[in-house]
């Protein structure tokens, strides 16, 4: 047993001729498009470099005392890009077409490698740091195509276009996995006889429109969806694909982490099902989406993050920093909402933990209770 990284180390020396690609070849590429490539990787065909090129460029760039000042994220792709550079498995694959869009609007990023073979991986990054990003991700609860969505299409189709000829997996981690299989249904319907495989590795579905769609049930038998014991994100919204469960070093909510996950061979160590903890959050947040108009869920979402934004947050760590000083400044911005505003925010908060208490009760018994009655 062993996690992601030390597959490299079992099979680096496998080439995909030796060895065909699988879903730990898969998650690698998912988790290195979290590392930020600008300037080192070029948007379009000229210039692409092999793993090994990137890896010297972007470690001349990113000394360890840079790293150090890194995200979260951006720390474990770039050891896994480090890993990927040693192996002979990836290291004399090409990257190119990196794209990173972040506006007031979006956030979005892209990468493709060449894994020879006459295929391509093409890789959607999750959710970085930023409010956009996050935002984005709570909009999937009222909106079915947001423009981040948008955009992988147009990036797919682009990349399919000045490839006629090759065939393609598609994937990414968090929303990089819901992006990868909205690409995929929404794309032209002659790049899709391409798709070889596309990865959804722990992100979270679709409404309804999107999963009940014939698009996107021509596409499910290609769909594979990947999730930890205790998911939370790729439990939310709607899968009409069957997840496979697999085990992680961590525990809770951490084992997003996807370098966390177990491997054993060419496989991740599966699992039969999700813990009661990541069933009860699903219900609960499933319930909670459902009592709510899409009027009301778009009301919440623009109330909180216009709050967070305008008290100076842009970032995720920039909430966590001085806890103090925040509160105080989001306190503040609260105070110019309109009673309407307040009267939304409270209620969604409300409703989320009025369901959370019906979950809990359901799934524990009160002897007291029964005590009682008795």
């Amino acid at each position: 047993m062993a996690n992601m990284l030390d597959y490299l180390d079992w099979r680096g020396d496998l080439t995909f001729q030796q060895s065909k690609f699988n879903e730990v070849d898969n998650l690698l590429i998912a988790q290195m498009c979290y590392a930020p490539f600008e300037g080192i990787v070029k948007e379009g065909m000229e210039g692409m470099l092999t793993v090994k090129e990137v890896a010297d460029l972007y470690f001349e760039k990113y000394t360890l005392r840079k790293q150090k000042s890194m995200e979260s994220q951006q720390i474990r792709a770039t050891g896994v890009l480090a890993k990927m550079a040693q192996s002979k498995r990836f290291k004399d694959c090409y990257l190119g077409f990196y794209v990173q869009q972040t506006t007031e609007k979006q956030q979005f990023s892209a990468i493709t490698m060449d894994l020879g073979e006459n295929c391509l991986y093409i890789a959607f990054r999750g959710t970085d740091n930023t409010l956009v990003g996050w935002k984005e991700d709570l909009t999937m609860c009222y909106a079915s195509n947001i423009q981040s969505q948008k955009d992988a299409v147009e990036y797919l189709e682009n990349i399919k276009g000045l490839y006629p000829k090759k065939k393609i997996y598609v994937g990414g981690h968090s929303k990089g996995g819901n992006l990868s299989v909205y690409a995929a249904v929404k794309c032209k319907k002659a790049y899709q006889k391409d798709i070889l495989l596309v990865f959804n590795n722990d992100g979270p579905g679709f409404r309804k429109d999107i999963v009940e769609s014939k698009e996107y049930m021509e596409m499910l038998p290609k769909i594979r969806t990947i999730v930890p014991e205790s998911s939370i994100v790729g439990m939310l919204l709607e899968h009409r694909e069957a997840y496979t469960i697999v085990r992680s070093t961590q525990s809770g909510g951490m084992q997003h982490d996807a370098t966390s996950w177990e491997v054993l061979g060419r496989h991740f160590i599966y699992l039969e099902t999700v813990s009661d903890g990541s069933k009860k959050i699903d219900s609960t947040i499933s319930a909670w989406i459902e009592d709510l108009t899409v009027e009301e869920k778009k009301y919440v979402v623009d109330a909180i993050f216009n709050v967070l934004m305008a008290a100076g947050f842009s970032t995720v760590t920039s909430i966590q920093k001085e806890p103090l000083k925040n509160a105080l400044a989001l306190v503040k911005e609260m105070k110019n909402l309109t009673p309407q505003t307040k009267k939304y925010i409270s209620t969604a908060v409300s409703m989320l933990v009025k369901e959370g208490n019906k979950t809990v009760r359901k799934a524990i018994p009160f002897p007291y209770e029964d005590e009682e009655k008795g």
